[in-house]
């Protein structure tokens, strides 16, 4: 501790120092202010890590750019390829944003971008990855999915993001989705393939009529969509009452007494 109060650190050099006889007789201590030394070190190290988060994110909503989704999407293949699993990359493109830009000033645009941002990154768990491709270009790896009609419900999920407006300077901002869905290994095995062929799809959701999804393979989305029909009508026939319970029951021949029901 110094004079002023302040804590600081010191580097000692220390060498012995013999007598006649060849006998340690005392030592020679040298002490050296090294305080300022490592302050400068600690900046310069916060320095780099900021400059490095900044190479590898984007300044506006602090998700991962294209560069680490790149990085992300390439280890998720080969997670994906060690235990034999599938992921989903979906890209989501915002509709109507262009009136965004037309009718606000940019301070606007860009607080609608943050806003977008922070409701995908409350829907997706902590394992998968969302990044800003740039303009208002959402990536997500859906990672360990189970079957192929669950990034269909995710898609829906993230749909379902844009039926509430955006509050922005007093404004409420009305935007909508397209989602395309590319599957590993079904619809690429390379980083380039599934990124390519999830663009490819959400153009051809917009061409559908936009805030809907679509598969890179037109087959999965028709099951999907026949899928998430199908358990959207078995929900709502629950709650309306719908279900019958119809039985037979069995009986015993030799003494005539019920023994089971079909």
């Amino acid at each position: 501790m110094a004079a002023d109060g302040k804590e600081r650190r010191l580097e000692i050099a220390a060498s012995p120092l013999p007598d006649d006889n060849g006998q340690v007789a005392g030592m020679i201590e040298v002490f050296r202010d090294i305080t300022e030394h490592l302050e400068l070190l600690a900046k310069l190290e916060e320095r780099e890590l900021r400059y490095a988060h900044l190479a590898q994110h984007d300044p506006l909503t602090g998700l991962p750019n294209r560069l680490l989704f790149a990085d992300h999407l390439n280890q998720a293949i080969h997670t994906a390829h060690r235990n034999n699993s599938e992921f989903a990359v979906l890209h989501v493109d915002l509709d109507l944003f262009k009136h965004v830009d037309d009718s606000f000033d940019h301070s606007c645009r860009d607080e609608v971008l943050r806003l977008v941002a922070s409701r995908l990154q409350e829907l997706f768990r902590e394992d998968d990855t969302i990044a800003r491709m740039g303009g208002d270009e959402f990536t997500v790896i859906l990672s360990n999915i189970q079957r192929d009609e669950d990034a269909a419900s995710v898609a829906l999920k993230v749909l379902n993001l844009f039926k509430e407006p955006f509050e922005v300077q007093g404004h409420g901002v009305f935007l909508g989705a397209s989602v395309g869905i590319s599957l590993y290994p079904k619809h690429g095995v390379t980083v380039d393939d599934l990124v390519r062929n999830a663009d490819t799809a959400m153009y051809r959701a917009k061409e559908e009529g936009r805030s809907t999804f679509q598969y890179y393979s037109e087959d999965l989305t028709a099951k999907a969509v026949e899928r998430i029909h199908l358990e959207s009508n078995l929900h709502q026939a629950v709650d309306r009452g719908e279900f019958i319970l119809h039985y037979q029951p069995q009986q015993d021949f030799t003494t005539g007494s019920v023994c089971g029901i079909d």
